[in-house]
């Protein structure tokens, strides 16, 4: 059965102030508004309330990721709609023109604020991206803003934002205070790698930008945790998380014009890099032992060692079977050939590839 789509926290931005600016100005909204796309097409979105305030109207919607596991599906997302003039703005606002109108947007309880670059957004506005700042001002211009000479400002919330946004990769692309409002198409599609992908791409050109010639590329927090104390004289931008898109990884930094890039994993991740896969999530992705059982024999480890790859379930079940040299012989087979592999997708970059104990206290190569 196809998963369902939905809609982003920037859809939902942008829905909440059309359906305040509606409310503001006595017009009728229902439980769905229809909203403009990026795409030019126009689609019904959900909009559980509004109000008139004593300054302007607000509108709220609970989102909808659809079958998205989007930490942020069910967050109420919140529009304030308000006339001003141009002493009642801040520094971190944006200054969209609508026409004859004009719009300031700003960020309330719960979004955060950019405080690095690759964000697409300068450091010190607020974390909302180009393409909802489009979605926000053309539905405003259709809706009638761009008609007259007038100064208007929204500003968007989240509930609990700010505890959502910890469970997220915010702090890492350096958001502060809540969520960010990203997006390019106004369209979650489920379970999408996409989006960590474009993460990665993000992370990267960011670091690259304030002066980063080598990036670190690590698979979770523990051995995030153990390079940076490793390779502690490199910027904490340096650092790129990249989970199990190791491929899409290196093609990134080549593309942004890294020199040298640093792979830190577990011996897990290890054997899959040497066998050659690009992707390497457990769920989609079953390490074969016999293969990498053959691997070890054809490239010196003794075939009795090379026996137990095969007879176990798992790496780590494999490793702990043999003595500390042949351990360490094997690891470090696994070691070159995955740096060949990482070298034949990015030729032109240094590679290095640290491999960390299960525990991630101990660098075993």
């Amino acid at each position: 059965m196809a998963l369902r789509t939905g809609f982003t926290t920037g859809a939902y931005a942008a829905a909440t102030t059309l359906a305040a600016w509606r409310c503001l100005h006595s017009k009728r909204n229902g439980k769905r508004i229809s909203l403009l796309f990026p795409d030019g097409k126009t689609r019904k979105i959900n909009i559980d309330g509004w109000e008139k305030t004593a300054n302007g109207a607000r509108a709220w919607a609970k989102k909808d990721a659809g079958d998205d596991v989007d930490i942020t599906n069910g967050a109420i997302v919140r529009a304030h709609v308000m006339s001003i003039n141009g002493n009642q703005t801040v520094q971190e606002d944006y200054k969209i023109e609508c026409g004859k109108g004009t719009l300031y947007l700003r960020a309330g309880k719960g979004v955060g604020i950019s405080t690095r670059e690759g964000l697409e957004i300068p450091v010190g506005k607020w974390a909302i991206t180009p393409t909802p700042q489009a979605m926000i001002s053309n539905n405003l211009k259709h809706a009638g803003m761009n008609l007259k000479k007038e100064t208007w400002l929204t500003e968007i919330s989240i509930d609990n934002g700010e505890l959502l946004a910890k469970k997220t990769l915010n702090p890492m692309l350096g958001v502060e205070g809540g969520l960010s409002i990203l997006g390019t198409s106004g369209i979650v599609v489920p379970c999408s790698n996409a989006a960590y992908i474009k993460t990665i791409e993000i992370l990267l050109k960011g670091a690259y930008r304030v002066g980063c010639k080598t990036a670190v590329f690590v698979t979770g927090g523990r051995s995030h945790k153990a390079a940076s104390e490793l390779y502690s004289s490199l910027q904490e931008v340096s650092f790129i998380r990249i989970g199990d898109f190791i491929k899409e990884a290196c093609d990134c930094a080549k593309a942004v014009g890294f020199n040298n890039v640093i792979v830190c994993c577990m011996p897990g991740k290890l054997a899959k890099y040497a066998l050659g896969h690009e992707y390497t999530h457990a769920h989609h992705v079953a390490l074969s032992m016999d293969n990498l059982s053959i691997l070890l024999e054809t490239s010196g480890l003794t075939p009795v060692n090379a026996s137990y790859c095969s007879e176990a379930k798992s790496v780590r079940e494999f490793l702990t079977r043999m003595t500390k040299n042949n351990r360490s012989k094997a690891l470090k087979i696994m070691q070159y050939h995955a740096k060949e592999v990482l070298k034949s997708w990015i030729p032109d970059i240094e590679i290095t590839v640290r491999v960390l104990a299960f525990d991630g206290k101990e660098w075993l190569i």
